[in-house]
Formats: C-alpha cells, structure tokens, sequence
C-alpha cells in the first residue's frame, strides 16, 4: 500500500530547517547588519513554514515570540 505524504508539512519541515540553517549562520556572522538580516529572514521562513503547516502542541519553537 503506498504511504501517503502530507506535502505542506513536508514543505514546512523544509523551511523550517533552512530557518535553522540561517539562525545558526546568523551567530557566526560579525557584521550586525547583516545578522540582523540573517535572523529576520529565518524569522520570515518560520512564519511562512507556520502558515502552510501549525505547530502541532509537542513541537518545539525555533524563535520565541
């Protein structure tokens, strides 16, 4: 029987690594601008990770609010 694949949560997964990926560059940057930069756009990839799929209760969250 094929499984089935929920492609928004498999999208969002994808975002929300590549807003991982970005947090954790942010941290070695030197330049504050671009850190700020860095960080906003990992913000912006949760954010649109959240809207095609919600956290679920058990999750953690990449960002406090």
């Amino acid at each position: 029987m094929p499984r089935l694949v929920d492609h928004h949560a498999s999208r969002a997964l994808a975002y929300r690594t590549r807003a991982i990926e970005l947090a954790q560059q942010a941290k070695r940057e030197d330049d504050p601008g671009q850190r700020r930069y860095l960080i906003d756009l990992a913000r912006n990839f949760v954010n649109v990770a959240d809207a095609m799929d919600p956290l679920r209760p058990d999750e953690p969250e990449i960002f406090s609010k």
